[in-house]
């Protein structure tokens, strides 16, 4: 559960026709009033994957309903007409988690990020490959739509910790009995230090997107806060395993996620790790 189809359940139509909330991201079923599920996120994540490609939603309207509308009856252009970068594979994975039905979409997070991962391996899509402990996500953004592509981020994300939940191999659930994580503060490698406040930022809208799930808990802010505080970890820095294994003990979880960002020109490069924190 990616926290998405939840955050814009909302924006349903309701029995006087109004939308509520923004409508670029919802569903076709959600459009219809029906119940969202995980699919209804991975077509929201497509939605955020066809902008972050092509700079722009796939549906535009005058109104909020005929924007939904628009998601329930037409198709999105496929985005290898708009930006000859995008390459077929990757295209095709954006359409397929677009799908107006949910049965023809992928099914779950897990063969999403298999295929993601084929994508950047230069496999063909549909190919298995074995599960990953340690879990990278590097997230390219324009300097002028940073604070919004962080969605893709975060999406994705949601989408590494699906996987984590169904790993055969995966560590012990925490006592409640569902799997756990702590997002740490990002790393600052921009060397500019008027943008410090973002490794704070960006831990905290995580913390917020994912705590939304039911399928995962997330240590919360101000209690990540007090454990980093009295380790002396404060400080953008490169965390030590050790120094992991302190957060994961002291919080009671068994995920670490991490991450920092840099700048290259009118360029932001943001990297994140998920990985256990048994191993460090």
């Amino acid at each position: 559960d990616f926290g998405i189809a939840r955050s814009v359940e909302a924006a349903g139509v309701t029995q006087t026709g109004v939308m509520i909330g923004t409508p670029d991201y919802i569903s076709p079923e959600q459009a219809e009033g029906e119940e969202a599920d995980q699919r209804s996120d991975i077509y929201s994540l497509g939605v955020i994957l066809y902008e972050m490609v092509t700079g722009s939603v796939p549906f535009r309207g005058d109104t909020a309903f005929s924007v939904a509308l628009k998601h329930k009856t037409q198709l999105p252009q496929d985005p290898r007409k708009l930006n000859s970068q995008v390459s077929n594979d990757l295209g095709r994975l954006i359409l397929i988690c677009m799908e107006k039905d949910k049965e023809r979409r992928y099914q779950t997070g897990e063969k999403l990020l298999g295929d993601l991962r084929n994508i950047e391996e230069g496999l063909p899509l549909g190919t298995k490959i074995r599960p990953r402990r340690r879990s990278f996500v590097t997230a390219i953004i324009n300097k002028k739509t940073f604070i919004p592509a962080m969605g893709v981020a975060l999406a994705i994300i949601a989408v590494l910790t699906w996987q984590l939940l169904f790993q055969k191999d995966a560590v012990p659930l925490a006592p409640s009995g569902r799997s756990s994580m702590a997002i740490l503060y990002f790393k600052n490698n921009t060397g500019d230090k008027d943008l410090d406040f973002w490794r704070n930022a960006l831990s905290d809208l995580m913390i917020d997107d994912l705590s939304q799930s039911k399928y995962i808990y997330v240590l919360a802010k101000d209690r990540l806060f007090n454990i980093m505080q009295k380790l002396n970890l404060l400080e953008g820095k490169n965390y030590s395993s050790n120094e992991i294994k302190q957060v994961a003990a002291r919080g009671v979880v068994n995920h670490i996620l991490q991450g920092s960002y840099a700048k290259a020109g009118d360029l932001f490069r943001v990297n994140i790790t998920l990985q256990d924190a048994g191993s460090g």
